[in-house]
């Protein structure tokens, strides 16, 4: 590719990105205000108007509020910044779901491609599940914005792992050495972004802890995926790196975790291992596909049938070769998988200390990104098959 086909194909890159921005941004500004705020999100301005300090300790023992205190911290910057309107305090919200576009781009191309990627993105963007989440003032579509940025950013590390200094040839000049720098240094902001994604995570929504889990399992998942091919030190060393990554993340997590598993067995009802997840599955498909609406339930029905094998096709269909994939791509169906399936796996045992864990969609909101993953590789390996 000569240099001016290369800057080309970059300023299409991120005008289709700005594109998709604007588009996530635009759906979640339009009648923002239409209905006034509710109880919850209510105490979620009680909250942000108190003292940084006392919102930092009612958050870290979760026994006032059973939400973490990051969320707060933000919304009381926020409105110190813009005011305290119905517009701005959920206007923050909506800020921050619009740039889950980004990190769903990101990963629905490292692990499929670019088409993949921008269909992802799309359908986060005009997700309605999503674009009313994004409109409350609460904490959930915030999380699960910065616990996507956490999981693009381990694709990113793991991918920044295969320059190794040791192993750089001697003949390279100074140009191929200061390239190989910068791709540490751009490493060493991925893992960051790792660290700080999930730690924000978590502190702004305690359920946040399973998108450290699905983590886990990509970190294991990928070194697994490529032992089999060459140059296996790297991977060693990329799987090393991540896993120190994940046990500083959940050891800053840890009290604030400790804190919520004690309330948790204090004040929650106990209930069976994966007892009535059938429903659980409905239920939360209907709510990530279409919400809330006057819906009969012969649209219900088949918007479950057709998100259902959707998603499937996204799992077991492959895409179709293209120059240039790289070496994340064969991963992408397991990783997917494991993003949606991790958490309700969890979540199913977890039932045993706390029965209305499921009892509301939006308690796993992290999860409406990774259908839109899937499906976004379903429509895309299906249009592949359409030859357009």
């Amino acid at each position: 590719m000569t240099p001016r086909s290369h800057s080309s194909q970059r300023s299409k890159h991120y005008a289709l990105l700005g594109g998709l921005l604007l588009l996530a941004l635009g759906v979640r500004l339009w009648r923002l205000t239409y209905h006034s705020l509710w109880f919850d999100e209510t105490m979620s301005v009680f909250w942000a108007n108190q003292p940084a300090a006392r919102i930092w300790e009612v958050g870290m023992h979760l026994v006032e509020d059973r939400h973490p205190p990051l969320y707060y911290l933000m919304l009381r910057g926020w409105t110190i910044l813009f005011g305290s309107s119905d517009a701005v305090v959920r206007s923050l919200g909506a800020m921050l779901g619009a740039l889950a576009v980004l990190p769903a781009f990101g990963i629905g191309r490292l692990l499929g491609d670019r088409r993949a990627g921008a269909l992802a993105a799309l359908l986060v963007a005009l997700n309605p599940f999503l674009v009313w989440y994004s409109q409350e003032a609460r904490m959930f579509v915030p999380a699960a914005t910065l616990g996507l940025f956490a999981l693009y950013g381990l694709l990113r590390g793991w991918q920044s792992c295969s320059v190794r200094f040791e192993s750089l040839p001697s003949n390279w000049d100074a140009d191929d050495r200061r390239g190989a720098c910068l791709a540490r240094v751009w490493g060493v902001i991925w893992w960051g972004i790792v660290l700080v994604g999930l730690v924000m995570c978590v502190y702004s929504y305690l359920f946040g802890v399973f998108l450290l889990v699905v983590a886990g399992l990509w970190l294991v998942a990928l070194l697994l995926l490529t032992l089999r091919v060459q140059e296996r030190g790297r991977h060693w060393s990329a799987f090393l790196v991540g896993a120190i990554v994940l046990t500083l993340a959940g050891g800053l997590m840890l009290p604030l975790l400790w804190a919520g598993w004690q309330v948790s067995g204090t004040e929650f009802t106990e209930g069976r291992m994966f007892d009535g997840m059938g429903g659980v599955l409905l239920r939360q498909l209907t709510a990530y596909t279409l919400h809330q609406g006057p819906w009969s339930d012969g649209v219900v029905r088949a918007a479950q049938v057709g998100a259902g094998l959707l998603a499937l096709a996204g799992l077991a269909l492959p895409l179709r070769s293209r120059p240039g994939s790289g070496e994340l791509r064969s991963a992408g169906r397991p990783l997917l998988a494991l993003y949606l399936v991790g958490p309700l796996l969890l979540g199913g045992l977890l039932l045993a200390r706390n029965r209305v864990l499921f009892d509301k969609p939006h308690y796993f909101t992290f999860l409406a990104p990774a259908l839109c993953l899937l499906w976004g590789r379903g429509l895309a390996a299906l249009l592949d098959r359409a030859r357009l």
